[in-house]
């Protein structure tokens, strides 16, 4: 007998609300009984779209062709031809790729598909090209049908705005879900008028606005600290003047959602042009020294968290005899500092060759203890026995939660009998202590759960680390003689950002290296004798 596998799909969250996927999987059962079949094994696709998404992406795709290759089955059973895909230009040789491996292709509408003739492969190449055009067609309803909701000031989905809040306000769609509306969030929108006030009334930049807001405690509806993007953000949006802007939509005006007055409004914007033509003036003074140093936009201010850009300064040093030499030197310097933005008790400037050459030198360092690290298979071991230990450490915490459950268990027990004068402690006595034991009860599950939290996280970063290895390890031996540009792009992949201070430089590595690199993170590196600024 044939073995037969079978592959349901459903592309949008509508479908997957619905679970279209039941319907698919009795057309396939009823026709594989109608064709004398036996299905084996059964693959769900929820909520991915085979209009948008490659089949390179579609996790069951490549396990179906992975099976195929491997003689593991023999018919692929699907209900329609397009749950394989809609791309037109792609979804025919997926088809191709399942019928050279040998398997025979089935749909419960279409029949079987062959590849026989070149017939065939124009027949094949017709349906997908159909499929893919229906597609288009379905998103060009739906953007043109967003677009007027937009326009008519409904809400249609997305980010909400800071300052604002969803309400539901009893209006629902066609399969009766709940079409949420927004409404001002006073408390938020007293947040978005500091912002207008800070920048139009008092002139602050963005990064000292940012601040302000950070200091008052404020946070991002992701709970995230408040960045001068952020602030740029906040300023350009005008659903703070009443206009939900979606695309290339906006709708009318909605006075309920206002919260800024026109005229401040656009005096923000004539600050921030402002602020941009400044910006390119300086931009065009420092584009041609950027390429030229190794931690460009990863270099920080440890003092004012600021961060540091690059100039070409021209010193002029006496010499002995009395002449005049000019030097021309790269360095990074506090923009913060050197515009008076905050009080930054760093230096304004360091040396760009002095920086560059300390990293340089931690880099090559961290080179050449690669030679020393363990291969991938010991630290796949390692893994394995940490993982192995926690398990024991959570374990030996379970035990310890079920001894105060059946320690609340008793104590619940006894205080009936001491109800009824049986016991020899007294009610309250019991109930106080019954509820100090739920108390400590749910701490430690608590503890438990955030262990175990912590675990996978160890875990998921500890396992990232193995398929980047071979990758970390070819980079040890080209880094000494490349190129500037190929140390820039290894430096990038390698940090995420360089704080200097006074003292020295701290690096933050990328989290997929941290296992080889803990003893250069977070530690303070201080600087060459050579003078730094």
């Amino acid at each position: 007998m044939k073995t037969v596998f079978t592959l349901y799909r459903v592309s949008s969250i509508g479908q997957v609300i619905k679970d279209d996927i039941p319907m698919q999987r009795e057309a396939c059962h009823q026709f594989a009984k109608e064709q004398g079949w036996h299905i084996e094994k059964e693959f769900l696709e929820k909520g991915v779209s085979g209009f948008k998404v490659s089949a390179d992406d579609r996790d069951k795709i490549q396990e179906l062709l992975k099976a195929a290759k491997n003689k593991e089955f023999d018919i692929l059973l699907i209900y329609k031809l397009d749950r394989l895909g809609r791309i037109e230009f792609e979804t025919p040789l997926v088809l191709n790729a399942f019928l050279d491996s040998g398997v025979e292709v089935w749909s419960t509408i279409e029949g079987q598909r062959r590849q026989d003739d070149h017939m065939d492969g124009l027949l094949n190449f017709l349906h997908f090209w159909q499929a893919a055009g229906e597609s288009k067609n379905t998103s060009i309803r739906v953007k043109t049908r967003m677009k007027q909701l937009t326009e008519d000031g409904v809400y249609t989905g997305g980010t909400v705005s800071y300052g604002y809040k969803l309400v539901d306000n009893g209006r629902k769609n066609k399969k009766d879900v709940i079409c949420y509306d927004l409404q001002v969030d006073e408390r938020e929108a007293e947040m978005i008028k500091t912002v207008f006030n800070l920048t139009v009334q008092l002139g602050m930049g963005s990064y000292r606005v940012a601040t302000h807001l950070n200091d008052k405690g404020l946070r991002t509806h992701n709970g995230t600290k408040f960045q001068c993007n952020t602030i740029n953000r906040i300023l350009k949006n005008e659903i703070y003047i009443g206009y939900i802007v979606k695309g290339e939509a906006r709708s009318v005006h909605l006075p309920d959602l206002q919260i800024i007055d026109e005229k401040t409004f656009v005096q923000a914007q004539e600050i921030l042009e402002k602020r941009t033509k400044v910006n390119d003036i300086k931009n065009q003074k420092t584009a041609a020294t950027k390429g030229k140093v190794l931690l460009s936009g990863l270099i920080f201010c440890s003092h004012c968290g600021g961060r540091m850009t690059t100039e070409c300064y021209r010193d002029e040093y006496k010499k002995k005899d009395g002449t005049i030499s000019k030097v021309e030197e790269l360095k990074y310097y506090c923009y913060h500092k050197s515009r008076k933005l905050c009080e930054c008790d760093g230096r304004a400037t360091y040396k760009a060759a002095v920086i560059d050459g300390s990293v340089s030198e931690v880099i090559k360092n961290i080179f050449k203890r690669v030679q020393v690290i363990p291969d991938k298979h010991v630290i796949a071991k390692n893994i394995r026995q940490l993982v192995q230990s926690n398990a024991a450490e959570q374990k030996k915490r379970w035990r310890e939660i079920e001894k105060a459950k059946l320690k609340l268990k008793k104590l619940q027990k006894e205080i009936a009998n001491a109800l009824i004068g049986e016991s020899s402690f007294e009610p309250e006595m019991l109930a106080a202590t019954i509820e100090q034991t739920k108390e400590n009860l749910k701490q430690m599950e608590e503890m438990y759960h955030a262990n175990q939290a912590d675990i996978e996280a160890e875990k998921n970063k500890f396992s990232a680390i193995v398929p980047n290895f071979e990758k970390f390890k070819s980079w040890a031996g080209e880094f000494e003689m490349a190129s500037l540009e190929r140390k820039k792009a290894i430096t990038n992949l390698l940090i995420r950002s360089v704080d200097v201070s006074r003292d020295g430089i701290t690096i933050q590595f990328n989290i997929d290296y941290q296992q080889f690199l803990s003893e250069w993170e977070n530690e303070i590196i201080p600087f060459d004798k050579v003078e730094t600024a």
